[in-house]
């Protein structure tokens, strides 16, 4: 029986929690106790047991001898990863056979089990093990550098800055807001279709019928902004919007809402000034031509004037 075909055994044993295979195939093959299961699987028996929360197996196989700090399993130990997974039972588990608190992990980021958990924002994971030791708390990072350590991860968002400010004041779980909600976007005064979309988003996004991304217009360089790009116009357009700055006088847009004026009317603002405020009353009490022949028609023509009828007469 080949090698490789025991430790596949192995972890379809693990997989299916079989105590009974599992002891007998260690028996058989001690060198597997602390070996990465499979190529594909760089996790030891002990370490796939606590990601999968399987304690009856955990047992099992710290009781033949499994080292409980080993960091064969892709540099992380049992205790990170049940920190990451947030299995808060095994990791007592794992405390209580010697698991080590502030052992660092044997790869680039360097993290403890504490800031594992910190990273895939276990809350009550990460209360139970600073409780372990306060001294951790001298040795935290800022957000940022567990915001990177999240990336690539399956965790969407985590407000790591409040999520640090909440776990330094050891503020109870249930007294915490929800450090996964995304903040609201703010609203774009200015809002343009970022022209730095690339193809393959373009497609997928019609494949999806989904809205092309907007961003605001003063974040894009000049020769990115719409009214200044051949297709940038375009698809402003074709998407039901201008292609112009907001209220600007050379928006065409902003040019055909210009209320047009009557050529014939004197539009100039009159100054309001004691010159124009006489010639204002002089107006108003001179009649004018139009006045003067409709009053004297009236005088001279009124059917109930007795002079204008003896002057039809006459004539």
């Amino acid at each position: 029986m080949g090698a490789n075909n025991v430790r596949e055994q192995l972890y379809e044993a693990v997989e299916t929690s079989d105590e009974a295979r599992v002891a007998q195939l260690i028996k058989e093959n001690p060198n597997l106790l602390n070996a990465p299961l499979t190529d594909d699987c760089q996790n030891t028996a002990l370490s796939r047991s606590v990601w999968r929360n399987d304690q009856k197996l955990v047992k099992l196989i710290l009781g033949m001898g499994s080292q409980i700090n080993n960091t064969a399993s892709k540099g992380i130990t049992p205790l990170m990863w049940a920190a990451k997974r947030g299995h808060l039972e095994m990791a007592k588990l794992l405390i209580e056979n010697g698991a080590n608190v502030l052992q660092k992990s044997d790869d680039l980021q360097k993290f403890t089990a504490l800031e594992h958990a910190i990273v895939m924002g276990q809350y009550e994971m990460c209360l139970y093990l600073l409780s372990l030791d306060l001294t951790q708390l001298e040795t935290l990072q800022t957000p940022e550098v567990y915001q990177k350590g999240a990336e690539g991860k399956y965790l969407s968002f985590c407000n790591y800055e409040q999520f640090l400010d909440h776990l330094k004041a050891r503020i109870p779980f249930e007294s915490c807001p929800n450090f996964f909600q995304r903040p609201p976007k703010p609203e774009l005064i200015d809002p343009v279709i970022d022209p730095r979309e690339t193809w393959v988003q373009f497609i997928k996004r019609n494949i999806e019928f989904e809205e092309p991304p907007v961003v605001e217009r003063s974040e894009l360089p000049q020769h990115l902004q719409p009214q200044n790009r051949f297709m940038g116009k375009v698809r402003q357009y074709l998407n039901g919007k201008s292609p112009y700055p907001a209220k600007n006088p050379n928006n065409l847009e902003d040019r055909n809402n210009v209320e047009l004026q009557d050529p014939f009317v004197d539009n100039r603002v009159q100054v309001d000034t004691p010159q124009n405020n006489n010639n204002l009353k002089e107006s108003t009490k001179q009649p004018t031509l139009q006045q003067n022949i409709y009053s004297n028609q009236g005088s001279q023509f009124n059917i109930d004037n007795p002079q204008s009828k003896e002057k039809e007469l006459n004539i």
